[in-house]
């Protein structure tokens, strides 16, 4: 992974074409060549971004080959972060009318979803044949997507669909309760903050507005320890989100997930899932010390790698598009001890 230094140096360049120099001195540096033989007409950001997803694609599937069989059940709820994220941008690609070459450029392939995947996917006329596509596949996402369909042709809001996705993510947490190893538990911690990041920004999604195709418990996800039903239901009618905002920082009783709602600008939502992130990250890193035998060794660099990608993606932007140096670091987000806008975590 790349250090501080390296950040310092990678924002000190002035082209696109110094990053791609730069970074073929880095273990992309063969999946960036491999980007140039296959698109040889592409110009340079967009090779680069081909490179730095492929690097992550082939990280994740050499974890996926050399994790043993009996952990494979954690790690698969690990990936499912990502298959979802990118089931999510493809429906609401396809809702939007956006074209296959601009939705493919958000997508990361991961998991079962490869290119090949993503790209049959992105080939299907609307999210009917989204959903037909994954269930042939025997995809577990399909089932829940489909018993959403009939209110999206109502309403044609994507965002039970969504949920529905979200949901699934969860699906591991009904043999984790009562975790039987370390492995076990540090996958039901991490995936208990997920739930609770996900109610807290739906929460904000919703705020101000005044009718629902389900009643507030339909948004609840069941699997945080954080928020309550009741606690979320009370909160789902607020009038707008400096309302929620200040709720929630009485109601959150967790010093580190206070703070982060604290210094949250409610314009900004964006912004908080990115901080909540980083808190989560926080945890995952301090585990892997703690328990440097575990699952949390595996989490914590995947998640790492992940932040390392969606920094160099900013960067690449940045240069390409000519934003200023102090606006690209305030975009970026490093850990505590890579941070680089002068900020203690």
């Amino acid at each position: 992974l790349i250090d501080r230094g390296g950040y310092d140096r990678l924002l000190s360049l002035e082209s696109v074409e110094s990053v791609r120099r730069y970074l073929n001195e880095t273990p992309y540096a063969g999946d960036i060549a491999v980007a140039k033989a296959r698109f040889p007409h592409a110009k340079e950001p967009l090779l680069l971004e081909k490179g730095l997803k492929e690097n992550f694609f082939l990280t994740l599937k050499t974890l996926w080959e050399e994790t043993p069989s009996d952990k494979r059940t954690l790690l698969k709820a690990i990936l499912s972060l990502w298959e979802v994220y990118n089931l999510k941008t493809i429906l609401r690609g396809i809702k939007k009318g956006m074209g296959q070459e601009k939705i493919h450029s958000m997508l990361f392939p991961a998991g079962e979803l490869d290119e090949y995947a993503l790209k049959e996917l992105l080939h299907q006329k609307d999210i009917n044949s989204v959903i037909d596509t994954l269930a042939t596949w025997g995809m577990s996402y399909a089932a829940p997507l489909r018993e959403c369909y009939d209110e999206y042709k109502k309403r044609h809001e994507l965002f039970p669909m969504e949920l529905a996705l979200d949901r699934t993510l969860y699906s591991p947490l009904s043999h984790l309760k009562r975790p039987s190893d370390e492995d076990e538990e540090v996958v039901r911690d991490f995936l208990q903050d997920r739930a609770d990041m996900i109610n807290i920004l739906t929460l904000f999604k919703v705020a101000g507005v005044s009718s629902f195709s389900l009643p507030a418990s339909s948004y609840f996800i069941p699997d945080g320890r954080r928020l309550t039903a009741e606690t979320f239901t009370s909160f789902f009618n607020s009038k707008d989100a400096a309302q929620l905002l200040y709720g929630l920082k009485k109601a959150i009783r967790d010093r580190r997930w206070s703070a982060v709602l604290d210094r949250s600008s409610e314009d900004f939502p964006g912004r908080l899932e990115e901080e909540l992130e980083g808190v989560i990250l926080e945890d995952i890193k301090k585990k892997a010390m703690i328990m440097p035998l575990s699952i949390a060794v595996l989490l914590n660099f995947i998640l790492m790698k992940w932040r390392e990608i969606k920094n160099l993606r900013l960067i690449l932007n940045g240069k390409d598009f000519g934003i200023p140096v102090q606006e690209v670091k305030r975009l970026l987000y490093f850990s505590e001890d890579t941070d680089l806008r002068g900020k203690g975590r």
